[in-house]
């Protein structure tokens, strides 16, 4: 979930908190290697689904930060290219069987896999327009179930609806 400013980062999270959903304690992305390391481009809110709902993990981050580009792009290109998104759920899974009690390790090996995905997401972007795999140029209007300008300024809203056992 994306917001234009960013002291709703917290506002919103609180209002997700009322609804139920529980604030997870995370409060920013790891820094991706050759993007800015400023505090404000990797700030966000992560909670996860309230109780009786299946897992959902949702992130809010602020439009326009490389960390709101990073899991759009990264969720199209994996969508794009299947053979790579199976190496990465391989990667998850094993990571997952090796370090089973060590989530900081998990996450760390998983953040350097999930750069590697949006690198060559990137180039892929450039060389189409990301979210369709066509050509520049032959531009279709937003993604489906994503209200934004730009194929990678805004997410999609989770529902409670959406997340129901």
């Amino acid at each position: 979930m994306s917001v234009q400013r960013d002291n709703d980062l917290d506002s919103v999270a609180r209002a997700l908190e009322e609804a139920g959903w529980a604030r997870y304690g995370v409060s920013s992305d790891h820094v991706v290697p050759g993007l800015p390391p400023s505090e404000l481009a990797w700030r966000k809110e992560f909670l996860r689904e309230p109780p009786g709902y299946r897992r959902v993990n949702v992130h809010v981050r602020l439009v326009g930060q490389p960390n709101q580009r990073y899991p759009l792009l990264f969720r199209d290109y994996l969508r794009a290219h299947p053979h790579n998104a199976q190496a990465y759920a391989t990667i998850k899974k094993d990571l997952a069987l090796i370090l089973p009690d060590d989530l900081d390790r998990y996450t760390d090996v998983k953040d350097a896999a999930c750069d590697l995905v949006y690198f060559a997401a990137e180039a892929w972007a450039q060389s189409t327009d990301g979210a369709r795999g066509r050509p520049m140029g032959e531009r279709t209007p937003g993604v489906a179930g994503v209200h934004t300008p730009g194929a990678y300024g805004s997410a999609v809203q989770p529902t409670p609806s959406s997340c129901k056992r």
